[in-house]
């Protein structure tokens, strides 16, 4: 156990917490939209209408940043494979690496705090509709998982590759992943800026505790 990293944790959850409560409450106003008619609404409204206005909608970036989610996916599949071969051959789920047990167990946070925002607390709308749906978008959900999946696994990369240069290169691979998870998600447009703010407050808040959960990191 790391308190330090427990700290960083709690700090940037509070800062999530914070900054939801701000999108809620600080310049709200209108989008024009509608859903079930009943009017949309922004927080921080003049910061994310020029961004929005600024970016507009790239289709491009768009289909990018829904492959990028698609490799954090994949990547998460594989270190769940990795970590079912394990109880398969240990035969118990106590006996597998402890860094993929607790892997499991953030993997399993990041799909509940999905279903919440996305299913039971909508906070923002999309500035753009998708296929005629304006579904939830804070905080990013393509952000979240890209953002914790690769951060996450450049710490079993660390775990179990002990070739320097293949670290290196799967270390860096991952950070930019990471990074572009955010960067094409904003640069799409199909979502406010808030919401990629609140994404990352919240990605650093989950890796911070998975990281306080293993003494040797």
């Amino acid at each position: 156990m790391n308190l330090s990293k427990y700290r960083m944790g709690i700090i940037y959850m509070i800062c999530f917490a914070l900054f939801s409560i701000m999108v809620l409450t600080i310049d709200v106003h209108s989008t024009g939209q509608v859903l079930n008619n009943e009017q949309v609404y922004i927080g921080f409204y003049s910061l994310n209408i020029f961004f929005k206005n600024l970016i507009g909608f790239n289709q491009l970036f768009y289909v990018i940043s829904d492959i990028i989610l698609y490799l954090s996916l994949f990547t998460a599949l594989i270190f769940f494979m990795i970590t079912l071969y394990q109880f398969y051959k240990r035969k118990s789920f106590i006996n597998v690496d402890f860094n993929l047990r607790q892997l499991m167990l953030y993997y399993f946070i990041l799909v509940i705090i999905y279903l919440l925002f996305d299913k039971f607390l909508p906070i923002n709308y999309r500035p753009v509709s998708i296929n005629g749906d304006l579904s939830p978008s804070y905080p990013s959900t393509h952000s979240l998982f890209g953002g914790f999946i690769f951060l996450s696994s450049i710490i079993q990369i660390r775990i179990y590759i002990k070739n320097k240069s293949i670290l290196k290169c799967l270390s860096v691979i991952c950070y930019g992943l990471s990074a572009l998870s955010f960067i094409t998600r904003m640069i799409s447009g199909v979502h406010w800026f808030t919401d990629l703010i609140g994404s990352l407050f919240l990605v650093l808040s989950i890796l911070y505790f998975y990281k306080g959960d293993l003494i040797q990191i």
